[in-house]
């Protein structure tokens, strides 16, 4: 055969083995002889080459030998000057927060993006080793710091992300200051504590019997029907149509209820009575509403104690002392409540309701209503943690419990063999579906993590169940999946549609600081973020508004009383402290003044330690907003709202000058003060409530308020009533973990 028909060129020999046509021929700078790989054919088999062309192997086959074209090197990923400039950008940032005057490294922070996006074009040499790369956004540099020890991690700060701004007017006047007001939230909740609590609902060694503490048969049955009314369309952790016939078969004999199911019983009744208001305690029950909740509290905690609730694995017991926490949240401050439900929080992970590997190994009715008790409690422990600031992991990645259904109560029933399908309609679910549906976005979220625990941010986008990828699909999905079916005129839809709407529009708020803390953006950027943030806290005030007054929603309020808009009214009066008379002041101050009215303007109010900590948020922004238009000749009445304010800084004698610290700021707050005080409605017992329970105890009697057993605290104490119990001592006893 020629050397043409062989595809040799001319002058060569056949002896010497051939390099490829594609690779190109070594220039005669080169030193180094062409690196000559096997033909595709024998890389294949994986057999030897003997690397002429074409080979002895393909001639043999009668194939086509076909050279390998030798892959190109990837250069190493410069993890030097990647770490340099990420720990540049984080520097600078901590010098833009302490307000330190510097000069930038010229596109800093495009130098750190190319840096991340050629380690992914490009690879690297050790795929093992390397770090995930999101791709799309760099990681926010407060959120983790390289140290010596190794990788640590730094939480955010709501008050310090909500203090950045281009003119930090506050530092310049008389005003405290964000982290200022942060100190006097701490110490108000202090106020509301005391030394009342004793250690987890008391001990003692004998079970009692607290028959005569359960209210008569037809009152159980109403305080049932306040509870089914009230209380159960918010949060779903008990079934009605199995529960309400093992109640009428209790009624017929209260000595031998289980203690699990008696536990049950009075947190209902707590929950009933915590939902309702005065006049109608006193209409349904002819009792104060204080006696009540002070008498059915009690009955809780001997009932939880005679269930041994610290070592149960009974859901029932565990929805009892969830329910017994939310019918003291209003009358303790969040710190104590917050480390009570965090007990609750063991026992739920011990029993496994987080679990979804676990719940699942339970029949569909048992699996369901796990997983409504374990969203209720998350969602309402993230709440008392937010408000006690503890960067509570309730609300985080770390468990995988599925969102219940959207199903309606009379779909379940005990010993089911197969689960519902999810309606695709409104049911008796929906507000606590929706509810679950924000939280399981809200706990795989950025923003969030930043917030509570950036060290959970690799969990997160590995567990990252979500349908959505952000705030503004989230909203979307939920209008179209749950509210377009809700109907605005059944209180309970009404509820929800506005509920949803003014959380939205709180994490909103929330994701705006966590993108823009410490920046510093020009003008036009820096007016877009003023109109962005007033627009989320108008639309808080708005919902909040429409709930509170809403007077078929009034039985649902006791719910969002722990929901104060707090963040909406920091943000709207930065603003008009900035720009007393700019373009959104008309509206904020009428938004404020409506809110105001549905929440505080109340007399019990003023004795609150909170009420000082909202006097000096709002009168120093109200008069800005008069000295400016005093310059220009204007006169401007004052708002309800201020002239509430100034009225009850008069009745509690304390002076609106000196820098709205008024004078006696430190004092202990008279008795009867709690947390409802700033817009809530329950009020902590005093001595006519305990009196009237203390005499029925000790005498045995059958009072107006119902009876009790004869020296019941001879089985609780081994003796007579001590005398912590005198009803001047009441604070000390911790009956309701108030005082």
């Amino acid at each position: 055969m020629s050397r043409a028909a062989q595809g040799m060129p001319e002058g060569s020999s056949s002896d010497a083995p051939l390099s490829s046509p594609v690779v190109s021929a070594p220039s005669s700078q080169s030193s180094k002889p062409p690196r000559v790989l096997a033909c595709t054919l024998c890389h294949q088999r994986k057999v030897k080459c003997d690397h002429n062309f074409p080979c002895s192997n393909c001639i043999k086959s009668g194939a086509e030998c076909v050279p390998t074209v030798p892959a190109r090197r990837r250069p190493r990923r410069q993890i030097a000057k990647r770490d340099l400039l990420k720990r540049l950008r984080r520097y600078e940032e901590l010098l833009l927060r302490s307000n330190i005057n510097f000069e930038s490294l010229p596109d800093s922070s495009s130098l750190v993006e190319t840096s991340f996006s050629t380690e992914v074009d490009h690879g690297s040499d050790d795929d093992e080793n390397s770090e995930p790369v999101d791709g799309t956004e760099s990681p926010s540099p407060s959120a983790t710091a390289k140290s010596e020890r190794g990788l640590s991690y730094e939480t955010k700060s709501f008050w310090h992300a909500m203090n950045q701004s281009r003119d930090d007017i506050e530092n310049q006047s008389n005003c405290p200051s964000y982290e200022d007001r942060e100190t006097m939230v701490k110490k108000a909740w202090e106020q509301l504590s005391g030394d009342n609590i004793l250690l987890i609902l008391g001990s003692r060694k004998t079970a009692a019997n607290l028959s005569h503490l359960h209210p008569e048969p037809i009152q159980i049955f109403r305080l049932w029907q306040v509870y089914l009314d009230n209380v159960n369309p918010l949060i779903k952790v008990i079934h009605p149509p199995s529960t309400q016939g093992r109640i009428i078969e209790a009624m017929g004999n209260l000595r031998q209820i289980s203690p699990p199911f008696e536990a049950l019983l009075f947190s209902i009744y707590s929950m009933a009575v915590l939902s309702l208001s005065e006049e109608d305690c006193q209409t349904f029950f002819d009792c104060p509403r204080e006696y009540l909740l002070s008498r059915y509290q009690y009955g809780c905690q001997q009932a939880l104690l005679n269930s041994r609730f610290l070592r149960t694995n009974d859901r029932e017991c565990l929805t009892s002392l969830f329910l017994y926490s939310m019918s003291i949240g209003l009358s303790t401050d969040p710190v104590t409540l917050s480390s009570i439900l965090g007990i609750t929080h063991r026992i739920a992970r011990r029993i496994g309701i987080h679990n979804e590997g676990i719940t699942r190994k339970h029949d569909p009715f048992e699996a369901e209503m796990r997983r409504r008790l374990w969203w209720s409690f998350a969602l309402f422990d993230d709440r008392m943690g937010g408000m006690a600031d503890f960067k509570s992991a309730s609300l985080g990645p770390t468990w995988d419990c599925s969102i219940p259904l959207n199903v309606n109560d009379s779909d379940l029933w005990p010993h089911m063999k197969q689960a519902p399908a999810a309606r695709g309609f409104s049911t008796d679910a929906t507000h606590v579906v929706v509810r679950a549906q924000i939280g399981e976005f809200i706990r795989h979220s950025k923003f969030h993590l930043d917030f509570t625990d950036p060290s959970l941010h690799a969990v997160a986008r590995d567990a990252q169940r979500v349908e959505v990828p952000d705030l503004a699909a989230l909203e979307k999905m939920i209008e179209e999946k749950y509210l377009k079916f809700c109907d605005p005129d059944i209180p309970l839809h009404f509820l929800t549609i506005w509920m949803t709407r003014g959380h939205m529009a709180k994490h909103r708020l929330v994701e705006h600081y966590w993108k823009h803390d410490g920046s510093t953006p020009n003008e036009a950027a820096a007016e877009a973020n003023v109109d962005a943030t007033m627009s989320h806290a108008f639309t808080m005030l708005e919902c909040d508004t429409k709930v509170m007054t809403q007077p078929t929603t009034r039985g649902y309020t006791w719910l969002y009383n722990f929901y104060f808009p707090f963040p909406a009214y920091l943000q709207i009066i930065k603003e008009l402290r900035r720009c007393p008379v700019g373009k959104h002041a008309e509206r904020a101050w009428g938004l404020m003044d409506e809110n105001f009215a549905a929440r505080l303007s109340t007399t019990s109010t003023y004795h609150s330690p909170l009420f000082k900590v909202f006097a000096t948020t709002v009168l120093p922004a109200w008069d800005a907003r008069e000295a400016a238009l005093k310059e220009s000749g204007q006169t401007l009445t004052p708002p309800a709202m201020v002239i509430e304010v100034r009225k009850g800084l008069v009745q509690m004698g304390q002076s609106t000058q000196d820098g709205y610290f008024p004078k006696g700021a430190d004092q202990q707050p008279g008795n009867g003060t709690n947390m409802n005080d700033l817009g809530f409605s329950v009020s902590m017992p005093t001595s006519l409530g305990i009196n009237g329970l203390l005499s029925e105890m000790s005498n045995g009697g059958h009072g107006s308020h119902g009876g009790t057993e004869a020296g019941i605290f001879t089985g609780l104490f081994g003796q007579t009533p001590p005398e912590e119990m005198n009803p001047g001592n009441w604070p000390a006893m911790g009956w309701g973990f108030g005082g």
